[in-house]
């Protein structure tokens, strides 16, 4: 192969490396919202991707000398730039094609089989190319050690990719990218290498094949259509979730998904899937900030661990309060939630007494110096590990070294008289 041709594959197998950790990691977050949050996606995920990776890798290895790599490597590519659109939407599909009622928890048996499942596609994609590419960095020669440079190289500037994609996926993250835009977006850039290698090797209709995705990719995201088509799978996800309510919106933090749905008077919030909280709440929060305030003896100074029901924080500061500092670690969620709660909830938010606070809890708990007559943990019940990080010995520990003479911690979970 010419150096022309070399180059441009060299690129493409970079490219490949940080499409393929990009798409895993994006892919990986609507699991997440799935299975309500819980870590248990993480171990069936990556399993079954791994395991498929491995299944591609060693059909492809099979089947690739009696195949020009050369002219499998450009459709694979282009395969794999359109395969994880269909897999995010049969994602956010799954609950419906599962066929659970709306906030039914999936059985586990049937989450690893959809998993395994809707995860083959992509993942044997993901080893089909990596030996293909391989193949086509050898070039034909029977030296194993001319095999062994091959592959390592590949390997290298697939890691590489990969870093590069990392990075990417973990700022998209932080800017609260619209995944399907950033999946259309990502799949247009793969098509990019793709047409230059075929352009340096002489490959017209895989060139032209090329060039249609990158026009689609581009059209989707200039135009109405693909904001219409992530619109249209999040109502299938949202049909699963919970129907009888309207969906106002639904966005990406850095830590999660967020929903906010309408039902007759009540807003509704929910993290991953699952009701984090309901506003106006009522006479709980009222009955919830009375029962700690008598407690604490009426504190003057109050801390609030966890902002997704601001309820009970508001309804403190109608007390002869001094401060009331609330940490929480998701920013993004904070700033939506002004735009987006009932006025009366967003207006408290705004309080002079209150001082929000951007941090981890767990080390804002561990290097705080301030004491306080009432501490709260207000954050949804501790059914995911990220969640429990509030609930353990550890951090009661240094939430009780913050407490004045006298004070009182006050964590919460959802609880019944038989249960």
């Amino acid at each position: 192969m010419k150096a022309g041709g070399q180059a441009a594959r060299s690129t493409l197998v970079l490219a490949l490396g940080a499409f393929s950790i990009l798409a895993q990691t994006l892919v990986l977050r609507e699991y997440l919202v799935v299975y309500g949050g819980n870590e248990i996606a993480l171990g069936l995920f990556f399993g079954s991707w791994l395991f498929w990776v491995g299944a591609g890798a060693v059909a492809t290895g099979r089947i690739a000398r009696r195949m020009d790599p050369g002219d499998a490597l450009a459709p694979l590519a282009l395969a794999y730039a359109v395969a994880p659109l269909i897999q995010m939407s049969l994602v956010r599909s799954l609950r419906l094609l599962v066929g659970v009622d709306p906030m039914e928890m999936l059985p586990l048996d049937r989450l690893a089989a959809v998993t395994f499942a809707t995860n083959a596609p992509v993942s044997l994609l993901t080893g089909a190319i990596f030996t293909v590419a391989s193949a086509a960095a050898a070039g034909g020669t029977d030296e194993a050690e001319g095999r062994r440079r091959s592959v390592t190289r590949v390997y290298l500037l697939e890691a590489a990719g990969g870093c590069m994609g990392g990075a990417a996926a973990t700022g998209l993250a932080w800017a609260g990218a619209r995944p399907f835009a950033v999946i259309l977006g990502a799949a247009a850039a793969l098509a990019v290498p793709v047409l230059a290698l075929c352009a340096a090797t002489g490959r017209r209709r895989q060139a032209a094949a090329a060039a249609a995705v990158i026009a689609a990719g581009v059209l989707l995201l200039v135009t109405p259509a693909g904001g219409a088509i992530e619109r249209w799978t999040v109502a299938q996800r949202w049909k699963a979730t919970l129907p009888q309510a309207a969906l106002v919106e639904s966005f990406d933090t850095p830590y999660r998904n967020v929903s906010l749905a309408r039902l007759g008077s009540q807003d509704i919030l929910l993290f991953d899937g699952s009701i984090a909280a309901v506003f106006p709440a009522g006479s709980g929060a009222t009955a919830d900030a009375a029962l700690v305030m008598g407690e604490s003896r009426g504190a003057r100074r109050v801390l609030v661990f966890g902002l997704s029901d601001p309820s009970t924080a508001c309804e403190i500061l109608r007390y002869d309060v001094e401060r009331v500092v609330v940490v929480e670690a998701d920013r993004a969620m904070v700033d939506r939630m002004r735009t987006l709660l009932p006025a009366g909830t967003a207006a408290c938010l705004s309080d002079p007494r209150l001082t929000l606070v951007t941090a981890d809890p767990r080390e804002w708990a561990a290097g705080a110096r301030d004491r306080f007559g009432l501490i709260l943990v207000r954050t949804p019940d501790p059914d995911t590990a990220q969640l429990n990080r509030l609930f353990t010995v550890e951090f009661v520990r240094s939430a009780a070294s913050l407490l004045a003479p006298g004070g009182v911690f006050s964590p919460r979970v959802t609880s019944a008289e038989n249960y």
